[in-house]
């Protein structure tokens, strides 16, 4: 081999790893996704179903998700429930698992952006991805689980206008109500929080469409200097305004649709951004850092995008059930309502957080399963 041969694969080899370079051993598939994907849906499920069960603390999500639907009565009970979390170690972890989500999204989104590289297609994939599974669990929850524990009688049901509401949430209108549904729950009324995170997920996908129509998407200089921008100007507006700060509540829209935009950067420069055990720990311990206070909103996202996708990256054991499907949308889905509909119909598990958890999430993971196995991955495979 010629000496400048040589020096160049020596210099190949001595160079660090970037996000790219594991990725690409992988064929572009992190090892790690899948199990970081179901671990997250299963971490916010059981912070669901501990305070679903009424033994433990819940955020003021619950009295956030019923302002929205004007029931100021129940906003007030939601606000009730004790919120020390927020003044303790715990407010990062609280605050961190959503936006992991997205942040996550964001990246494996662009990657399927860049691949099919129009808009189309793109909006097809979405389409797919999102809406089946979607339509399933509020059909099934409007019409089996409402009928089947509402507190009013059948025709009082189906002609109240709370339950032909409660179908927007297919479109991205979110209601969380259905009539005389889990009216005496602890968590009292909301049939699935976790559906305020649909018109973020919208907006993301709308901005991403915009970008790839307009080209600008792929060009990497512009998106650097438009996602700085944004930032600058994001964190200016959280320190002299608060915009997106929360004391005492999960972050709002915007700030998750930033996650997503940051997940789409680190997308853009997974070829620069070196990947380090020592950067990783030093990422996590910045986020959590920057978490903890309210005005670290718009800091914290790139240590825990970073955090994120290395986790992605990382050859976690390998699961043969994990490996058989990406059932972590369907235990997002289904984990709230099939807790609340678990204990409205056998309160006896009020205050045993660990046995509901058990019992709801062994339910929640088979309706997952044929969530995927006969909704989700019978559509993905029009894909082709």
């Amino acid at each position: 081999m010629p000496q400048s041969e040589h020096d160049n694969a020596t210099m190949a080899h001595a160079s660090p790893p970037t996000f790219k370079s594991v990725l690409d051993r992988y064929k572009g598939v992190g090892p790690g996704f899948d199990l970081l994907r179901v671990g997250l849906a299963v971490a916010i499920f059981y912070g669901h179903a501990k305070y679903i069960a009424g033994s433990s603390t819940g955020p003021d999500m619950v009295a956030a998700a019923l302002a929205q639907t004007g029931m100021a009565m129940d906003a007030a009970r939601g606000a009730a429930f004790d919120t020390s979390i927020w003044g303790s170690f715990k407010r990062s972890y609280h605050l961190a698992l959503v936006p992991m989500f997205f942040a996550l999204s964001g990246f494996l989104v662009a990657g399927s952006a860049f691949r099919v590289r129009a808009l189309k297609p793109f909006m097809a994939f979405r389409i797919l991805r999102i809406f089946p599974a979607l339509m399933t669990e509020v059909t099934l929850s409007a019409l089996v689980l409402g009928p089947l524990l509402t507190s009013y009688s059948l025709l009082e049901y189906f002609t109240d206008p709370k339950f032909v509401r409660y179908f927007g949430n297919i479109f991205g209108f979110v209601y969380m109500l259905l009539p005389g549904v889990f009216e005496t729950n602890p968590v009292p009324r909301m049939v699935n929080a976790n559906l305020w995170t649909l018109p973020a997920e919208f907006y993301c996908y709308l901005v991403t469409a915009l970008l790839i129509v307009t080209g600008l998407f792929f060009k990497r200089q512009f998106y650097l200097a438009a996602i700085a921008t944004l930032t600058i100007t994001a964190v200016a507006a959280s320190f002299l305004g608060n915009f997106g700060v929360t004391v005492r509540s999960l972050y709002g829209t915007p700030v998750v649709v930033y996650y997503f935009l940051v997940g789409t950067l680190f997308f853009h420069l997974q070829d620069r951004i070196v990947r380090r055990w020592s950067y990783f720990f030093g990422a996590s311990a910045f986020a959590l850092l920057a978490l903890a206070f309210p005005k670290g909103v718009f800091i914290a996202p790139f240590f825990l995008t970073y955090a994120t996708i290395f986790i992605g990256t990382v050859d976690l054991p390998k699961i043969p059930l994990i490996q058989s499907g990406d059932y972590s949308y369907g235990v997002y889905l289904y984990g709230f309502p099939i807790s609340q509909a678990l204990i409205s119909a056998m309160p006896q598990f009020r205050g045993h957080e660990s046995w509901f958890a058990l019992l709801a999430g062994g339910l929640t993971f088979a309706f997952a399963t044929a969530s995927w196995h006969g909704i989700e991955r019978p559509t993905l495979k029009l894909k082709r």
